[in-house]
């Protein structure tokens, strides 16, 4: 598949698109959703979601529609305040919020034979494994992510049992907005 390039777009306009090869069609996709109580849930609300409003207005609206009870939201130590902000207002809506950093036990990079900046000085390493099992352990509905290191998303999203939504991906060069990379290219 190589549907960033196609000029044509035909399945924007109603058309399956004749290059899935039999595999994946549209009637199976149907079936899914239709058969899946949770994903068909999923996809109907998003759908009633405004889309005139920032992200952490859906994010919002997404946890109201679905009428949960317990987030929890996994950050990464640079993005403090912006989780410190972010609990403060789920909690304050009445969302039952449990954050939890990325270096939260005081794990030396050393310790997992990872580069170190100083030989003799602690290097907290990011613990995305672990956000993600205390999350578990919490029995979080859905978990947020907040500016993750590439890689750390792709481990907290693997082991956390509830749906993982990101808010916030991290990107230093361009004020974790990604896509100003893209505009400049």
């Amino acid at each position: 598949m190589e549907c960033a390039l196609c000029q044509n777009k035909i399945c924007l306009k109603g058309i399956e698109c004749d290059k899935f090869y039999g595999i994946n069609s549209k009637k199976e996709n149907i079936k899914h959703y239709l058969e899946s109580d949770s994903d068909s849930s999923i996809l109907n609300t998003s759908s009633k979601i405004p889309k005139n409003i920032s992200r952490i207005e859906e994010v919002s609206s997404y946890i109201d529609f679905m009428e949960i009870k317990i987030v929890g939201i996994g950050f990464c130590k640079g993005l403090q305040k912006e989780g410190e902000i972010l609990h403060n207002y789920l909690t304050n809506k009445g969302v039952e919020c449990h954050s939890v950093i990325c270096g939260h036990a005081s794990i030396d990079n050393e310790d997992l034979n990872l580069r170190k900046q100083k030989k003799d000085v602690f290097e907290v390493s990011c613990n995305p494994y672990g956000q993600a099992t205390i999350m578990n352990n919490l029995k979080t509905e859905l978990n947020i992510a907040l500016g993750f290191c590439i890689g750390h998303d792709i481990l907290f999203s693997k082991y956390s049992e509830a749906p993982v939504t990101t808010l916030i991906v991290k990107d230093r060069v361009n004020k974790h907005c990604p896509t100003i990379g893209f505009m400049s290219k």
